[in-house]
C-alpha cells in the first residue's frame, strides 16, 4: 500500500520526474504524467476526495473497486537537471522493454541509475535499514544492469563476474559475495576462492562493462575472475540493507569495494 505522502528524502532524490500509473488488473499504463513531489500518488487521492468526471479517475475508482491501487512507476527521476537526446533515447528503450515486445538494442541507454522503477520499490530503498555483518564481504556494483525485477540468474550472473580483485590476497579472504545497486543490497552469496581467472574478450562482457569499455573495435582483452558459489543462508538479513554512509565510505564508480577485510 502506497502512503499518503513521500518523505522528504524520496522527494529531493526524485527531483522532477515522469511516472506512468499501471492498471495491475491487466498490467497496462493508462496514464504518464510528469510532477514533483507527491504528484505521483495525487490522481488516487483525487478518485476517492473527489465525484470529478474524467476517464483516469474513473479507471482509478474502477481499481479501487477490486480492492487493488494503480501500480506508479518512476519513468525518469531528476529531469530538470538534464534532457538530453541520450536521456529521451533510454526512457524509450525503457518502456518498450516494460510493456512491449522486447527491442534488439544491446544496451539500455544513458541515465540508467535514475531509469524506471516502481514508486513502491524507491520507497522501500529510502526506508532500507543499514546493512550490518561482521562477515568479510566484497561488494561489486551492479547499478548498471540491475533492473527492479531481474531474474535471480540473471542477478547472478551480473554480481558473479567479471572483476579485476584478487580477493584470496586480503588479509582476511571474503567468503561473501554482496551485490549492489542504487547503495542497496540486491543479492547475497556464499563464494568459493580462489575465483577462477581468465582472459576476458569482448563477447563475455554484459552491457555494463561495454559501457565502461568503449567499443569492440578499441578494447583490450584482460584478466579477471569470476565467482562461484551458491545463495547465502543469510540472504533475508542482508538483501534491502543500503551501504550508504557511514555503513561505506561514499564511493564514486567503484566496480567493488571490500568489507571487514
Amino acid at each position: 500500500m502506497l502512503p499518503s505522502a513521500l518523505g522528504t528524502e524520496l522527494c529531493e532524490a526524485l527531483g522532477e520526474y515522469v511516472y506512468a500509473l499501471e492498471d495491475p488488473r491487466d498490467r497496462r499504463v493508462f496514464y504518464i504524467g510528469r510532477g514533483v513531489r507527491d504528484r505521483a500518488l495525487h490522481h488516487a487521492r483525487d478518485a476517492i476526495a473527489t465525484g470529478d468526471a474524467s476517464a483516469k479517475l474513473d479507471r482509478i475508482r474502477e481499481i479501487h473497486r477490486c480492492h487493488l491501487q494503480p501500480r506508479a512507476w518512476i519513468l525518469r527521476r531528476k529531469v530538470g537537471r538534464r534532457t538530453t537526446a541520450a536521456e529521451m533515447e533510454a526512457l524509450a528503450i525503457d518502456l518498450l522493454a516494460r510493456w512491449h515486445d522486447p527491442l534488439l538494442n544491446a544496451m539500455r541507454g544513458a541515465g540508467v541509475e535514475d531509469g524506471i522503477r516502481t514508486l513502491d520499490g524507491l520507497i522501500a530503498d529510502y526506508a532500507a535499514e543499514a546493512l550490518v555483518t561482521e562477515r568479510p564481504a566484497i561488494i561489486v556494483n551492479i547499478g548498471r544492469t540491475w533492473v527492479e525485477g531481474i531474474t535471480d540468474e540473471a542477478l547472478w550472473d551480473a554480481a558473479r563476474k567479471w572483476w579485476v580483485c584478487r580477493p584470496e590476497e586480503r588479509m582476511t579472504p571474503p567468503t561473501l559475495l554482496l551485490a549492489e545497486a542504487g547503495s542497496i543490497v540486491r543479492g547475497a552469496w556464499r563464494v568459493r576462492l580462489p575465483a577462477q581467472r581468465q582472459a576476458v574478450t569482448w563477447v563475455d562482457l554484459d552491457e555494463r562493462r561495454r559501457a565502461f569499455l568503449g567499443t569492440e573495435a578499441t578494447f583490450t582483452p584482460f584478466n579477471a575472475c569470476c565467482f562461484d558459489g551458491e545463495r547465502d543462508s543469510d540472504w533475508s538479513s542482508l538483501v534491502g540493507r543500503h551501504t550508504r554512509p557511514p555503513v561505506l565510505p561514499r564511493s564514486y564508480g567503484s566496480a567493488f569495494r571490500y568489507l571487514n577485510c
